[in-house]
């Protein structure tokens, strides 16, 4: 065991089931652990181990990100490694490398001499493949092709490539030693509160005495509510304006636009997403981390690899068919920390009652084919998304990276245009309400809440010198009802934190409507 640290049991036992399928022929193992489980640092004590036995490593992901966080796992784990990223130059030295898929392709590209670009280990006893649900990617398949006799490791909290389709074709054993809901139970995850749309009915979706969803209604509850519902920043600040938050917003117009309203509306967010210039990111994300912003939004970054444990809100605006994108969405939110009782998650593209609560995703069967068939033209669309960059390298040779969710390229740094940013998805008025995972509403408020909340609006009102009716009225747009005969005697207190978010909420709600009146008077 290295220094600093001591693996849990079922680390542990994931370590022991790998290798015995290793032992037993399986040369290709798939190690699924669910968002905050430490799959990477299972997986960096493992190596160690084979690396003091002289074995040679490679570990390669998608994004520089979650290569550093591997680097970090490395480090604690005390395994001396180099680096196949942007801007580096591996250390042929070293028994272990860590890096990123497109650097790595680029590195290994002939030259017009016929040389490679730069130096990557022609041999190497173990692959990591990190985020493995994208193994059968081309640019992953190209790589795993130059290590044909190597051991591969693949790493993923959700072992399902976007179609639902499992990842039989590039593993040949599955090793899953806990699931998100035991994690729960054990008090490494905390669980989810979860805020849907109002305007469905869920009454109908509770059929069975578990509280499960049968599919055929989630399927037509999906397709008749294709909208996002509730403005996003109104409800944030209804619900919860005092919790650390990320968002994911379905496109970067809508990303911005969040950010900034967020900003005005007083919550500090900052928005990140592939094109974001690389080291402009790594500050941002420091940031982040280091907790000097309150919410991050981002489109494709941060739904994988996050790891900010005192996140306790998330913002899904995201329309999906994916279960691995909501459950690895929801995971952001749902690491453990101290005081950290539970998540909020707001979402207002109703995903919740697709799939159900992240917590109690289970890792499908490895050969496992639900979802939906490839077509070839679907094929042909996936392929286009890996683009081998133009530009060229400083010494005029062409560069010819792999680009993978990213316009700019981090060899070279030429930018290349894509398709145009679809447009913002459709908004349509709403709050969004509390829903237990069985699937009901949360009860409503007892008299002596009630009577609380409107002794706060009216603290509310002294506090900001408004007249008491204020309180009257936003009493009775929370409750739908007016307060009773017990309004004369109540008395203002001081107003909580809830109180306030709910006011806050319906100040934005007031000013956008005095927005939008006014863009229809400019209109006519």
């Amino acid at each position: 065991m290295s220094a600093g640290y001591e693996l849990r049991d079922y680390q542990q036992s994931g370590i022991q089931a790998v290798q015995d399928a290793y032992r037993a022929g399986q040369r290709q193992v798939l190690l699924c652990m669910p968002t905050g489980a430490g799959k990477t640092l299972t997986a960096a004590e493992m190596l160690a181990r084979s690396a003091r036995r002289g074995k040679r490593i490679l570990w390669l992901t998608d994004r520089e990100e979650l290569a550093e966080q591997a680097s970090e796992a490395f480090t604690r784990a005390e395994l001396p490694h180099g680096f196949i990223v942007a801007g580096t130059t591996a250390d042929k030295f070293v028994s272990a490398w860590v890096g990123t898929i497109q650097s790595f392709l680029a590195w290994r590209k002939p030259d017009s001499r016929g040389y490679v670009r730069r130096w990557t280990p022609e041999t190497v006893d173990f692959v990591i493949v990190d985020e493995a649900h994208r193994a059968q990617a081309a640019s992953f398949q190209q790589m795993l092709a130059c290590y044909p006799n190597a051991y591969v490791l693949g790493l993923t909290a959700t072992p399902m490539r976007g179609d639902g389709q499992g990842l039989g074709k590039t593993f040949k054993a599955q090793v899953t030693p806990i699931t998100m809901r035991e994690l729960l139970d054990r008090g490494v995850l905390v669980s989810g509160r979860y805020f849907v749309p109002s305007q469905a009915d869920y009454s109908k979706l509770q059929s069975s005495k578990s509280g499960d969803y049968t599919q055929a209604q989630l399927t037509e509850w999906a397709d008749a509510n294709p909208q996002l519902v509730g403005d996003a920043v109104e409800n944030f600040a209804r619900v919860c304006p005092e919790r650390r938050f990320v968002a994911f917003p379905p496109d970067i117009k809508t990303s911005v636009a969040l950010r900034d309203r967020m900003n005005a509306a007083g919550f500090s967010c900052i928005h990140i997403d592939g094109g974001t210039p690389k080291e402009e990111r790594r500050e941002l994300m420091r940031e982040f981390r280091a907790g000097e912003v309150q919410g991050l939004t981002s489109v494709n970054i941060a739904i994988e690899g996050l790891d900010v444990p005192d996140v306790s809100a998330v913002v899904f605006m995201r329309p999906t068919k994916s279960e691995r994108i909501w459950v690895q969405a929801a995971g952001r939110g749902l690491r453990s920390s101290e005081g950290k009782r539970d998540c909020v998650i707001l979402d207002h593209a109703g995903t919740l009652m697709q799939f159900g609560p992240a917590e109690d995703f289970v890792p499908p069967a490895l050969h496992s084919n639900d979802g939906k068939k490839t077509t070839g033209k679907d094929a042909r669309k996936r392929e286009k998304k890996i683009i081998i960059c133009e530009g060229e390298l400083g010494d005029g040779l062409p560069c010819g990276a792999a680009l993978i969710g990213t316009h700019i390229c981090p060899e070279c740094g030429h930018v290349h245009h894509f398709e145009a940013i679809p447009e913002h998805p459709t908004v349509i008025p709403g709050q969004l309400e509390e829903l237990t995972t069985e699937g009901r509403r949360q009860h409503a408020y007892e008299l002596g809440e009630k009577r609380r909340w409107y002794a706060e609006l009216l603290g509310y009102c002294a506090n900001r010198g408004k007249s008491p009716g204020q309180a009257f009225y936003l009493y009775q747009e929370k409750f739908n009802e007016k307060p009773g005969g017990w309004q004369k005697s109540s008395k203002p207190t001081q107003p909580s934190a809830e109180v306030l978010g709910f006011v806050k909420s319906r100040n934005i709600a007031y000013a956008r409507r005095m927005e939008a009146q006014k863009v229809n008077h400019a209109a006519d």
